[in-house]
């Protein structure tokens, strides 16, 4: 059965959704699409179960697959270097604007708030959400470089297949099982970065030469992102929150008076450099776990992807895709 491409442009609302209340995955799984969660370093195995309605922990221990079968499915990695980045820059001057900042954002965060917790995504949204500062400048850089994937889909036990057919059809099937599973990994990273005031009354004090990717609060862009940083007139507080899911690292510095100002620059110098080589990044991470296009990875070698960070997605499929589902739950031949 060929899959339906998965776009970039499919899942922009992460960055942008403006309603708090907004429950992203809820909206996905009511239309049965595919749902791609933003990871953190922790290892969860391909064909994992996992049940949508659960919020708090909606991973299952049951498995309605055939183990022998699983375990003979290929998990294959497929680099395309490059090919998918992107990157969002944003500025507001209203305290409630600052979802327009938020990492995961709200649609992602009232879905699965799971998420939120020990990743460096969620340490941001959260240190974010305290930021009561008017004036706001964040950037975001995302780059993906390939995918590890099931070469085929995994078949259903005895068991599961009764379930469909005679123990109460497709609904008491994803009750025990859970209406999504793990298909594959989206490998790459994710870096962050946001400057706040609670005043912005700028006074140019002195000039730090910076690598910047866009126009950010106190930040004169040029074509090459260099210029001049600013300070605030004595007083003013300038904040910086910043994450990097490759290196599992998260930043949040106050500068409180204007001789903090080298400090809080150097600051931002070292998440814009970690933004402007996480291609390079990315690619040491497999190369040194000797992983190229093509191959064909083992368990512990997928663990190592998501318990390293590397495995900066998962891309889990509806149950009801799955091939043993559709021709069980239609077909009246099937015995």
């Amino acid at each position: 059965m060929s899959r339906q491409k998965i776009q970039d442009t499919e899942f922009d609302d992460w960055l942008q959704l403006e309603e708090e209340d907004t429950n992203w995955v809820a909206q996905q799984t009511a239309q049965g699409l595919p749902l791609v969660l933003p990871w953190k370093k922790q290892a969860v195995r391909l064909g994992t179960c996992f049940r949508s309605q659960r919020l708090d922990d909606p991973w299952l221990k049951d498995n309605p697959f055939i183990l022998s079968d699983f375990y003979m499915i290929p998990k294959v990695l497929r680099s395309n270097y490059g090919s998918t980045s992107s990157f969002h820059s944003v500025s507001t001057s209203r305290k409630t604007e600052t979802g327009k900042h938020l990492a995961l954002g709200f649609g992602v965060g009232v879905g699965l708030p799971f998420l939120c917790s020990a990743s460096v995504k969620g340490t941001y949204d959260e240190d974010l959400k305290e930021n009561n500062d008017s004036d706001k400048s964040s950037i975001r850089a995302s780059l993906r470089c390939g995918v590890v994937e099931l070469e085929r889909d995994p078949r259903l036990c005895h068991e599961a297949l009764a379930m469909l057919k005679y123990g109460g059809g497709y609904k008491a099937f994803t009750e025990q099982y859970g209406d999504y599973f793990v298909w594959g990994y989206r490998l790459g990273g994710d870096t962050g970065l946001m400057i706040s005031s609670s005043a912005f009354e700028k006074k140019k004090v002195e000039q730090y030469g910076i690598e910047l990717t866009v126009e950010v609060l106190l930040i004169e862009v040029s074509h090459k992102w260099t210029k001049d940083f600013h300070t605030f007139s004595a007083g003013k507080k300038m904040r910086l929150l910043g994450y990097d899911t490759l290196s599992d690292t998260n930043w949040n510095v106050t500068m409180e008076t204007s001789g903090d100002i080298e400090r809080l620059s150097k600051q931002a110098e070292d998440v814009i450099l970690r933004s402007q080589n996480l291609l390079e990044r990315s690619i040491k991470a497999l190369e040194d776990q000797g992983m190229f296009h093509g191959d064909h990875l083992t368990n512990a070698q997928c663990d190592v992807l998501t318990s390293s960070g590397i495995a900066v997605e998962l891309v889990l499929l509806p149950m009801s895709t799955l091939r043993d589902v559709a021709r069980w739950t239609t077909e009246r031949n099937v015995i």
